[in-house]
């Protein structure tokens, strides 16, 4: 029988025991939902603040199994050396938690320009800190030019082309040839 002209003050007790149920729309749970057994989500989990995410291998919170950043996405990438585009630029990445992990293109065009070799567009910033947070990316081309690294700085999304030996090259040193290339870095 209906409630009509009534106030309901009670709709669910504090605690309820079931074997099987469907929550459905958009609702909403406060307080901790607790789920054993093995559970079939069928949409997906959206928090309420950004600073949320899903504890993982734990059975208490803690802050190190935190999971409160995942991204994929596209970048495209520029030559900082004025006068020089590249003819090819692209890159893709997944951000999860403090990681970013790259792959990508690039081809350089014909150039004599003896402007330090650098590469702006990479998705986020490196972390600031020491060099041991700094990032780093290999690029192989099919003529055995693999004798460089990206090094993008702390606080910086501007990746330098250097050396084995740590030192920048010039943008010339990379006239027409083409480079696909990996890597991860800090954020």
């Amino acid at each position: 029988m209906g409630y009509i002209g009534q106030t309901i003050t009670t709709v669910f007790p504090t605690s309820i025991s079931v074997d099987s149920a469907t929550i459905s729309g958009n609702a909403s749970v406060g307080g901790t939902l607790g789920v054993t057994g093995v559970s079939t989500l069928s949409d997906n989990i959206v928090f309420d603040a950004s600073s949320k995410g899903v504890h993982l291998g734990v059975t208490s919170a803690t802050a190190s199994n935190l999971l409160d950043d995942f991204e994929e996405g596209l970048f495209t990438l520029v030559a900082d050396a004025s006068g020089v585009n590249l003819t090819q630029n692209s890159g893709r990445y997944t951000k999860i938690g403090q990681m970013v992990y790259i792959t990508g293109i690039i081809a350089f065009p014909s150039t004599s320009s003896s402007d330090n070799a650098e590469i702006s567009g990479f998705p986020f910033a490196c972390g600031s800190g020491n060099q041991s947070r700094g990032g780093f990316a290999f690029g192989f081309n099919n003529k055995g030019d693999n004798n460089f690294t990206f090094l993008i700085g702390g606080g910086s999304s501007v990746a330098r082309l250097v050396n084995l030996s740590g030192q920048t090259m010039a943008t010339s040193n990379f006239s027409s040839k083409t480079f696909v290339f990996g890597g991860a870095y800090l954020v």
